[in-house]
């Protein structure tokens, strides 16, 4: 009797979390504007929710978040100040170039004569870099044109910019503001025996998407004054855009920091030859290894307690089912929905061990345990 209902915890879990994704992208494509602003606002209010409360210790907790905004506004204000400049001419110029430089990248590979380390490469690979250089070109090229010739735009903002800012900031602010309430009512809608579950279940799920935003946002920001000064101190062109677009793609854990690397990489390639390309690839993996050393297992590994190929498979699902807000809000899902499977099916270490003795009778290597968040 007992096998029969774990079986159907089982399915009812698979099922409830089948039939949750599916109302959600349903619901989803009908309010995709609203449901993105209030997306937004949450992982905002989760971004500056420590420091709200640091300075709630001190002064009222509305005028703590207008603090924050405040300072939030200013550094904006004066780094785009600064940068906005460098980024629209870099954009302009490498919008214009890129296609020149992908050609000249396919021609390079095709008759590797000028460069004795490139023609050690076996054809097989100088043709896979050639295909890639001319797709990298054409895309590359449209989307820094387009940013180059829109970014004071963008930054002035058009009204509708303006007013879905405004509301994520508004949004943000109340939701740090109502935090009790919201989590007063919630419990109370709760049965009064399942109210102890409820309250771990939500302090977990508190605890895997603030990690995760957090350790994310911090993460972007290494990698983009780091690759940025990769790329200066090696003397490549469009040092300050380049690093930019590695430290956004970056807000996708895995994926986005190579996909930034890619078109930096072509663009030293042609630049500063092959060899001194190869140091620059070489900065980058060096860098990408020690936030994913020292950094990502406290973001992603610790705060969300899932393995790599779950994350890729959920970064996947989440392009896409949702694009690239979609791959952002992936991770820590998975991480709730690992919360509730540990609540429905806690881990038996009796059977984990039958399973380690069974794979190493076999030869197999044995998977680390999962902790329990």
């Amino acid at each position: 009797m007992q096998r029969i209902t774990y079986y159907l915890q089982v399915v009812a879990f698979i099922v409830g979390v089948g039939t949750a994704i599916w109302m959600a992208s349903t619901v989803l494509d009908r309010v995709h504007t609203v449901i993105t602003i209030i997306m937004l606002a949450i992982l905002f209010s989760y971004l500056i929710y420590p420091g709200v409360k640091r300075l709630s210790r001190s002064m009222p907790r509305a005028l703590a978040i207008c603090v924050i905004y405040a300072a939030f506004i200013v550094a904006l204000v004066l780094i785009g100040a600064y940068l906005a400049p460098t980024i629209a001419e870099e954009s302009t110029q490498i919008g214009k170039a890129y296609p020149q430089i992908a050609n000249q990248v396919q021609r390079q590979m095709v008759n590797p004569q000028g460069s004795p380390l490139l023609a050690r490469l076996p054809p097989r690979v100088r043709t896979l870099i050639a295909e890639n250089a001319s797709k990298a070109g054409t895309y590359v090229g449209a989307i820094a044109a387009a940013v180059g010739s829109n970014i004071f735009k963008f930054i002035s903002g058009t009204v509708q910019a303006i007013v879905e800012i405004f509301v994520v900031l508004v949004l943000a602010f109340f939701f740090i503001i109502d935090l009790e309430r919201i989590q007063g009512t919630t419990l109370r809608m709760v049965p009064s025996r399942h109210r102890a579950a409820a309250i771990s279940f939500a302090i977990d799920s508190d605890r895997v998407i603030g990690g995760f935003v957090r350790g994310q946002a911090l993460l972007c920001l290494i990698i983009a004054i780091a690759t940025t000064i990769i790329l200066f101190a090696t003397q490549v062109p469009y040092a300050v855009l380049l690093g930019l677009l590695t430290g956004i793609a970056s807000v996708v854990p895995y994926v986005g920091p190579i996909a930034g690397a890619i078109p930096a990489f072509f663009i030293a390639l042609l630049a500063i030859g092959f060899g001194r390309a190869l140091i620059v690839l070489g900065l980058f993996v060096v860098v990408f290894e020690l936030q994913g050393h020292l950094i990502a297992p406290f973001v992603v590994a610790k705060s969300v307690g899932v393995s790599p190929l779950v994350v890729l498979i959920a970064l996947l699902v989440g392009a896409e089912a949702y694009g690239i807000l979609g791959m952002i809000i992936a991770v820590p899902i998975v991480g709730i929905v690992r919360v509730v499977q540990l609540r429905l099916f806690p881990e038996d270490p009796e059977a984990e061990r039958l399973l380690a003795g069974a794979r190493a009778l076999s030869g197999e290597p044995v998977a680390p345990r999962l902790k329990q968040g």
